[in-house]
């Protein structure tokens, strides 16, 4: 007497599509990336069901690219930076400052400031946090400086001289327009005299 053993019928579940999506090793979608790899066998064999392919297919969600991580991400990511490393990159060639803790690196923005480069560069080698506050830069500033973003600075490391307070910067404004106040006034009062003198020179004539 024969031995049969029932065989479990093979039922092909995958459309045209997909069959063709299973050939290729790498396939991009989005919001995020899928990679398809071999991997073991589908739980469909055991109902007797299979693949039209010879690869299986498994969904792995890869890496993001940095651009599209979050700036609160990147931050939990950070580099931390000592002062040393920091105040080293203090030119128009390689320009870093310290706002809120937080290093940048605004070479590529030099050009780009409206207050002109030679401040940004000025802003280094020290906390240049209430120099940016003081100055009463905008929201779009504020956010714009996250694409420059490159990490934090380690805070006890930086030198109590290096950091001013607004007290200190408004004396080093009234410092400067003082200044400019005694260079303006001899010139001012050169100017009176000056004009003076042609009026008087010119009543003269039509005297």
């Amino acid at each position: 007497m024969l031995n049969i053993q029932p065989v479990a019928p093979q039922i092909d579940i995958v459309p045209p599509t997909l069959t063709m999506l299973a050939h290729s090793q790498l396939q991009t979608f989005e919001p995020s990336y899928i990679n398809w790899f071999n991997t073991p066998s589908s739980p469909c064999s055991l109902f007797g069901f299979r693949f039209l392919s010879d690869q299986p297919l498994s969904l792995i969600p890869l890496p993001r690219s940095p651009a599209s991580v979050s700036l609160s991400l990147r931050t939990k990511m950070a580099k931390v930076y000592t002062f040393e490393e920091v105040v080293k990159h203090n030119n128009k060639n390689d320009c870093w400052i310290i706002v809120f803790g937080k290093v940048y690196d605004v070479t590529q923005f030099l050009h780009e400031h409206p207050g002109g480069d030679e401040v940004l560069v000025s802003a280094t080698e020290k906390d240049a946090t209430d120099e940016f506050e003081f100055v009463g830069h905008s929201n779009t500033a504020k956010n714009m400086m996250s694409k420059y973003y490159i990490g934090d600075i380690d805070r006890p490391a930086v030198p109590v001289k290096h950091v001013q307070n607004p007290t200190q910067l408004q004396n080093q404004s009234s410092g400067v327009a003082m200044k400019i106040f005694q260079f303006l006034v001899p010139l001012l009062i050169l100017g009176l005299a000056l004009g003076l003198a042609l009026g008087l020179r010119h009543y003269g004539k039509n005297g």
